[in-house]
């Protein structure tokens, strides 16, 4: 059976989302990874994917140095840079991130990355909202941010019922922030967490929607559960406005030191494995 098929399952696994299944999901993800790997080696997909499972499970280091490593070899494949962009913006290389979009859409001007994640954390709003790529929550963050609070509510109330039930529960909680309903916020963001959700990035955004909300506590435990998990931008914690209710605690001090440890380490290994040369970061 050729290879290329297998990280497509990945992909299916990937989007089970059924509490019971979560375990079985992510045993199946490991294990087509690692065939895929087997019957070839240089496979970019399988090496694309294995670094987002990686990175979701506290590994953006180590999988920024492998995909670089790859990349190294060979330039031509988009499914690396996909990856990378991934990659470097959990470390906090955003320049890098959107170089990494770059490359991958000049090799295939089709391929969709996570660059409007990166996009809002560098307050590209407009080229947000120009973005192509299926993301409400931070469209939602985008236009608010632009001062245009009317319009998400209406985009939010408008994709909400497409989307699958995590993802529903997501735009959940900024719609009630939107509308000044806090308590349904607090108790929409309590049970995301209590479910057993574990993306990072995501996480982030809930810590964000807390801090919003004056509830400190919930924003720095979010924080700590998000940064331990793998998520260290660095110059999006120190950044974000809407962090600045917690920013005098110590709590966020202490997560603030750990992420800069985090992004100057990922800085010194993108340098060391030539992520300059290969993005043409200037």
């Amino acid at each position: 059976m050729p290879a290329a098929p297998r990280p497509r399952l990945v992909q299916c696994y990937n989007r089970l989302t059924v509490p019971a299944s979560l375990r079985q999901a992510i045993a199946r993800t490991a294990a087509a990874l690692k065939r895929a790997l087997e019957l070839n080696p240089d496979l970019p997909l399988a090496h694309s994917l294995t670094a987002q499972v990686d990175i979701d499970h506290g590994r953006a280091r180590e999988a920024l140095g492998r995909l670089l490593n790859q990349a190294s070899r060979r330039r031509t494949d988009p499914e690396l840079f996909v990856g990378l962009v991934y990659a470097c913006r959990y470390c906090g290389l955003l320049d890098a991130s959107r170089r990494a979009d770059e490359a991958a859409r000049r090799l295939d001007p089709s391929i969709k990355t996570s660059v409007i994640h990166t996009l809002w954390m560098q307050r590209e709003y407009e080229a947000v909202l120009a973005s192509t790529v299926e993301a409400p929550l931070v469209v939602g963050f985008a236009l608010v941010a632009l001062g245009r609070e009317n319009e998400a509510l209406d985009f939010l109330a408008s994709r909400e019922p497409k989307l699958p039930p995590k993802l529903r529960q997501m735009i959940g909680v900024l719609r009630a922030l939107l509308e000044a309903r806090s308590a349904d916020a607090l108790a929409a963001i309590h049970a995301i967490v209590s479910s057993g959700f574990r993306d990072p990035e995501a996480l982030f955004y809930l810590a964000r929607q807390a801090a919003r909300l004056g509830a400190a506590e919930d924003a720095v435990a979010l924080l700590k559960s998000a940064t331990a998990a793998g998520f260290c931008c660095y110059p999006l914690l120190v950044s974000d406005e809407w962090l600045a209710p917690v920013r005098s605690r110590p709590e966020f001090a202490d997560v603030l030191a750990h992420v800069k440890r985090e992004h100057e380490l990922a800085a010194a290994a993108f340098a060391a494995a030539g992520g300059e040369r290969i993005l043409d970061v200037r």
